[in-house]
């Protein structure tokens, strides 16, 4: 890649494969369901079911449940290597504490239909780049390809 990202910007990555399902606080502002990209294989949390909630499990199910459940909250694809996004939305993130200072540009990509148009039900990715933080959703700009510029419009 030659230039920076911006908005409108058509890319692809082979690390768009890799991702978690979460939450993002902070930038992008609002909370949406979205792929978050990951350069590691699997994260695993585990969650403490209490009581309460076992005896109200084995009443509707008649089945013993477990007293912990391991969730696997990674969504690795293939697809995405190969599907086009366009940016939708960035801006820049910077923090610093006891251990330094990092910064990078944050980006927000969906995912385009097949035939390249815009799709509104596209599935939505965020990462880092472009800066000097050290996160697993950190991909460098070299492994990104910028396919066309879209322009929007409104109808």
């Amino acid at each position: 890649m030659t230039r920076k990202l911006k908005v409108g910007d058509v890319i692809k990555s082979n690390r768009f494969r890799y991702g978690y399902l979460g939450d993002v606080e902070g930038p992008p502002c609002s909370r949406l369901k979205r792929i978050i990209m990951a350069g590691v294989t699997n994260v695993i949390d585990e969650e403490r079911i209490s009581e309460d909630k076992r005896v109200a499990m084995a009443l509707r199910t008649g089945k013993k449940p477990p007293k912990i459940v391991r969730n696997s909250h990674y969504r690795n694809n293939k697809s995405r290597a190969r599907s086009e996004f366009v940016v939708i939305e960035m801006g820049h993130y910077s923090s610093s504490g006891e251990r330094g200072s990092c910064s990078a540009d944050w980006i927000l990509v969906q995912r385009l239909k097949q035939d390249g148009t815009f799709n509104l039900n596209g599935g939505l990715l965020w990462f880092y780049t472009n800066g000097d933080i050290a996160a697993c959703n950190y991909i460098d700009q070299e492994e990104i390809t910028i396919v066309r510029q879209m322009e929007h419009s409104f109808r």
